[in-house]
């Protein structure tokens, strides 16, 4: 049993080693060129962003717990910052209870200041359904249904009006570490959206072969996941950012 503490410890140590390596001794690895190449549904994300019209409504769904947020916040951010250059009209909300401070933050490392945050939506997938749902003579403002403002905010605010279901947005940009979250907005939501709305997930490393597989069948038009996906999204907008400048650790500690 000593033995292997002592086994674990060396390995810790190493670990730290090598994250911290780079910093202290100035030794770097480059990007790979045409990284994106490699990271299937990144350049499909920065095409969709580029797309957008000056005013154009994104609505970015925070979806992602407290404990990942450094992995979120490593491949969100590059997006998040070249969505800042498109002059959108951004709102937050999330299934998650600590989503709407997590996503709020990120967005202001982003210098994006989001026309309205819809806070936590409460009702799982139920209420995914009804933000999905189209406005009828039956139902005519879902997306008002589901989200009750918090806070005193209303629905009769200058940046809102007219936005009575899911159509009223261009683009729903998902962030996420979760499987289920992913697969909750892209049943529930996406067989409503109309062809002028896509779904862009942004998730953890963790969850990108399921989330890719929703790209393969056409149900998102992008996707960016962990450090790799960030950085390759940040070779395409020509950033320079957190996910590149953890490239040399990243490489280090996965090879």
């Amino acid at each position: 049993h000593a033995s292997q503490t002592v086994i674990r410890l060396l390995v810790a140590a190493l670990l730290i080693f090598l994250v911290f390596a780079p910093a202290l001794t100035g030794f770097s690895l480059e990007v790979p060129a045409n990284l994106s190449a490699s990271q299937p549904g990144v350049a499909e994300v920065f095409q969709s962003i580029s797309e957008l019209a000056p005013e154009a409504n994104v609505l970015v769904a925070a979806d992602y717990e407290a404990g990942l947020s450094g992995e979120l916040t490593t491949a969100a951010l590059p997006v998040l910052r070249y969505l800042q250059t498109r002059q959108a009209n951004v709102f937050v909300v999330s299934t998650v209870p600590a989503g709407p401070v997590l996503g709020e933050a990120l967005l202001s490392q982003a210098s994006i200041t989001p026309v309205a945050s819809f806070g936590y939506l409460a009702g799982g997938t139920h209420a995914l359904k009804l933000i999905g749902a189209h406005a009828t003579s039956e139902l005519p403002d879902p997306l008002q249904q589901a989200i009750p403002f918090p806070d005193g905010q209303a629905w009769n605010n200058p940046g809102l009006q007219g936005m009575k279901d899911i159509t009223a947005f261009q683009r729903i940009l998902v962030l996420t570490d979760s499987v289920e979250n992913a697969r909750a907005w892209v049943e529930q939501v996406q067989p409503n959206l109309g062809p002028q709305t896509q779904i862009l997930l942004v998730s953890s490393a963790q969850a990108a072969p399921l989330v890719r597989t929703y790209l393969e069948s056409g149900q998102i038009s992008g996707v960016v996941s962990g450090l790799a996906g960030g950085a390759a999204f940040e070779q395409l907008s020509q950033q320079s950012g957190p996910s590149s400048a953890s490239w040399t650790a990243y490489q280090l500690t996965m090879g």
